[in-house]
């Protein structure tokens, strides 16, 4: 995911969406503002080039293209953890739609997910209460190929982080004839 980011911050003209689960804690309590206490501890730059939207993922990304869309580079980290088949290929779907105007056409769809086999995966959610949903890379894939508006995706790297405990997804949107 790094290198994706990389790649299009070469061009100092690209536009990014972030988009996630947000939680912070306080102790051992979540905040129930977390997304505000989350802004508030960005380096002022950032935060001033910074617009929430918190609410229900697909509706907020639709909101989010058609008020600020499209973008190169939507970046999905800690959330396809927590979403079921159907939300993720949703979530898939919705960004890389032409109509949704999410990614731009030859945009970067970059999301990560919590891999399988996971060495924690029975002290996570029996004694932390912390129930994810795991996939391998084949599961990406086939959430991928499935969720994907035909003829949208030119490629899809999935790659492991240094302790292979989480997948990282590179999706590339197609540039659409002009």
């Amino acid at each position: 995911m790094t290198k994706a980011v990389q790649l299009v911050f070469e061009d100092s003209e690209v536009t990014v969406a972030a988009i996630g689960v947000c939680t912070a804690l306080e102790g051992a309590i979540a905040r129930p503002d977390a997304l505000q206490y989350a802004l508030t501890h960005l380096p002022p730059a950032t935060r001033a080039q910074t617009a929430a939207a918190p609410g229900n993922v697909l509706r907020t990304a639709a909101h989010l293209a058609a008020d600020h869309g499209p973008f190169d580079l939507v970046l999905a980290g800690g959330l396809f953890d927590y979403l079921e088949e159907r939300f993720a290929r949703a979530l898939i779907r919705t960004t890389l739609s032409r109509l949704s105007r999410l990614s731009r056409p030859g945009g970067t769809f970059c999301f990560s997910n919590i891999a399988t086999p996971n060495p924690y995966a029975a002290r996570m959610t029996h004694i932390g209460r912390w129930n994810l949903v795991e996939r391998t890379p084949a599961d990406i894939e086939a959430d991928v190929r499935a969720a994907a508006p035909p003829g949208t995706v030119t490629g899809l790297d999935i790659t492991a982080d240094a302790t292979g405990l989480t997948r990282f997804a590179t999706v590339r949107r197609a540039d659409e004839p002009g």
